[in-house]
């Protein structure tokens, strides 16, 4: 049996600029990095042995909470960036409403077959998604899994882990900054320990529904 430990970036700068970064560099705020030191805290529960990011910073970052409190050293994946939003990257959500109404209108309504101009759909990131969850999974047999990364990658990976497709995408509620998801699995098949826990950050946590 393998056990997944998903974990979002704590508060990154575009969260409370309301920017969509997407796939390009945003840091922690210092909220953000004190959400990832109390959620690394929070991490002491589970022994953990294999740890791995996105190679933006706002996750590594993050995932260096983990590897304080693990002894470990983060493996870092490109293939855990967030969602590459074309032409809606760098720009606000109020900016993006105005000038691509239909495509984000299809985004608010069913994310999973979604595609922001210029960008990766829905479907390519679930693709993208599910191809690294289970490239990592064998790496790791019988094994504690932590994957620290973004919400539109772990909403793609709970999609996969609920045995749906993309579609189910717009069924799957975003998990909060510096949260803390985990499932085991066990020759296919998968079951919930724990999902989107933030209650460790106290008055610190931060929900954001569409930002990410």
């Amino acid at each position: 049996m393998e056990r997944i430990i998903l974990i979002r970036h704590g508060q990154s700068q575009a969260n409370i600029e309301d920017i969509f970064a997407g796939s390009m560099e945003s840091p922690l705020t210092s909220l953000g990095r004190q959400q990832a030191k109390l959620m690394g805290e929070y991490m002491r529960k589970y022994k953990v042995d294999a740890l791995y990011s996105s190679d933006l910073s706002r996750a590594f970052d993050t995932a260096m909470a983990v590897a304080e409190t693990q002894d470990l050293v983060p493996v870092t994946k490109k293939e855990l960036r967030e969602i590459y939003a074309g032409d809606w990257q760098g720009k606000t959500f109020e900016e993006i409403k105005e000038k691509y109404p239909q495509s984000y209108g299809k985004w608010m309504e069913n994310i999973g077959v979604s595609h922001p101009e210029g960008g990766e759909s829905g479907q390519q990131v679930y693709t993208r998604a599910t191809a690294v969850l289970k490239e990592i999974l064998k790496e790791n047999p019988n094994k504690t899994i932590c994957i620290v990364c973004h919400a539109m990658i772990i909403r793609m990976m709970e999609c996969f882990i609920a045995g749906k497709n993309a579609d189910y995408g717009k069924d799957m509620p975003w998990v909060p900054n510096a949260s803390v998801t985990v499932y085991d699995h066990n020759n296919g098949v998968f079951s919930v320990v724990e999902r989107g826990t933030c209650d460790f950050l106290g008055k610190n946590a931060t929900f954001v529904p569409d930002n990410i």
